[in-house]
């Protein structure tokens, strides 16, 4: 939203709450405003990143409600926010936020119908732009099993078809380290539910990621600060637009609002609620699943384990400079990590990029997020926090809303799910090597990134899965984000 005000000589901008657009604002050094959703169009071919920023990014330090982008002079406007420029300067006003503090009472069925109301009304909308054969994203979890369970119920009373895209590890290791490895015959229990459900799996390839790396910097202009999903994404996008689909549904955001709860949000009935429903709750959690003692221990400690972590990461060997010194700086000041996704939402959470970006680059596919809707997300707040706090395996108002349309492995699933287990595959040492030579010819480059530590840390990539221990946090929490951020300084300044 532009709104321009010739009385008053104001210009005020505006984005919704939960958009999957982006807004971007740069206020030139002679007061001129200029705005556009294309962070490239206010940016000059080769200017320079706000390092600091970059710091940011590398030190997970969320950007809540900050006025500061990644290049100087240029910003973002946050979904719920307004930000209105006049003569004086520029006032910030966030209208929308999630906390209530009238919770609305009612029981966790009636709850669950409407929230599956809510979705159904939603997805039909999404569904209803869709000019090719749609798709969906099909995990073994439970918020793309809904997603496409209610997709499919729509499509089945039109008489159409949908296709369900799962990516999944190798076959032959179906679990290990509490995790769910390969999920595709969890996911296949889904499909299997739906005559009109066309299941694909899509087993891991091999992909240049340095060269998918800059096309995707090219065009986004920001950093891909963790590039270990590219590994199975791209595959999985590139199948799904070679069998016809345009439009690809996912369920990324429900964390948030559509399988809201678990233990965590004990800490939300504690400080919503007060004592004795914390206590009532964590007690009837227990009884409910006695094996999930572990799981409550864990979500009622999590905020303070994390907090205790050293500021050392595995990136730091491979930064040099000022990189090095503004990813330091911004852990040592980041904010506390909220506890629960609920906190999250609430402390102004917002997403530096839009995943649609990096899809449609050089595709014709356009992926949207049901989940991410103000009706749902809006509605899942406003309930009390002890109708979604509970066992760690269960989900009390996910289930009373789509308990009919999936399988117990979904609603009670014996393990999370992990994406790109092998990713020692899908990347190829040798053209990884190749890449950062490339880049090491940018004095930006050179000045920011050890490229000399990266190329030496690459004789030790591993030759087979590799889930934990310190091979795999070098690699893929220090090597992976290095080579992502080099491709990046490389892509501002070639």
């Amino acid at each position: 939203m532009a709104v321009v005000d010739g009385e008053a000589d104001t210009l005020t901008l505006g984005l919704a709450p939960l958009s999957e657009l982006e807004l971007h604002v740069r206020v030139d050094a002679d007061g001129t405003v200029r705005f556009a959703t294309d962070l490239k169009d206010l940016i000059d071919p080769d200017e320079k990143p706000d390092v600091a920023m970059l710091g940011k990014a590398l030190g997970m330090a969320a950007f809540f409600d900050e006025q500061r982008g990644f290049y100087p002079g240029v910003f973002p406007i946050h979904p719920g926010t307004l930000v209105r420029f006049s003569a004086n300067g520029q006032e910030v006003h966030r209208f929308w936020d999630p906390a209530r503090s009238d919770c609305m009472r009612t029981d966790v069925r009636t709850a669950g119908n409407h929230l599956r109301d809510l979705l159904e009304a939603v997805v039909t909308e999404r569904l209803n732009v869709a000019t090719e054969r749609p798709a969906s994203l099909l995990s073994g979890g439970r918020d793309s099993g809904a997603v496409t369970a209610i997709a499919s119920h729509i499509l089945e009373r039109r008489g159409e078809r949908l296709d369900a895209w799962t990516a999944a590890a190798f076959p032959g290791a179906e679990s290990a380290r509490g995790h769910v490895l390969d999920e595709a015959p969890i996911a296949a229990e889904t499909a299997r539910r739906w005559t009109n459900i066309d299941h694909h799996v899509v087993r891991p390839r091999q992909i240049d990621l340095c060269g998918r790396l800059d096309d995707i910097h090219r065009a986004v202009a920001v950093p891909i600060v963790q590039p270990l999903a590219v590994g199975w994404c791209e595959a999985l996008w590139d199948d799904c637009v070679a069998n016809g689909n345009r439009l690809l549904l996912s369920g990324d955001f429900g964390n948030y609002a559509l399988s809201a709860g678990g233990p965590v949000y004990l800490d939300d009935v504690r400080r919503e609620e007060g004592a004795w429903p914390w206590v009532k709750n964590a007690f009837n959690s227990l009884a409910a699943a006695p094996k999930g003692a572990r799981g409550l221990v864990s979500g009622l400690l999590r905020r303070h384990l994390r907090e205790g972590k050293s500021g050392a990461s595995p990136i730091d060997p491979f930064l040099r400079g000022d990189l090095f010194e503004a990813r330091r700086a911004a852990f040592e000041r980041r904010p506390d990590r909220p506890a629960s996704y609920r906190q999250w939402l609430r402390s102004g959470l917002r997403v530096s990029i839009g995943s649609n970006d990096v899809v449609s680059i050089d595709r014709p596919l356009v992926m949207t997020d049901p989940t991410r809707d103000r009706r749902i997300v809006d509605f899942v707040n406003a309930l009390p926090a002890s109708a979604l706090a509970g066992p760690s395996d269960r989900r009390r108002l996910f289930d009373a809303a789509f308990g009919d349309l999936l399988p117990p492995s979904v609603l009670r699933p014996p393990a999370r799910g992990r994406q790109n287990v092998d990713w020692h595959y899908s990347f190829v040492p040798s053209q990884l090597c190749k890449g950062i030579r490339r880049y090491s010819a940018s004095p930006l480059v050179r000045s920011l990134v050890d490229c000399d530590a990266l190329l030496g840390a690459l004789d030790h990539w591993p030759s087979r899965r590799t889930l934990g221990g310190p091979i795999y946090e070098k690699m893929v929490w220090g090597v992976l984000p290095a080579v992502s951020m080099a491709s990046f300084l490389y892509t501002r300044t070639d």
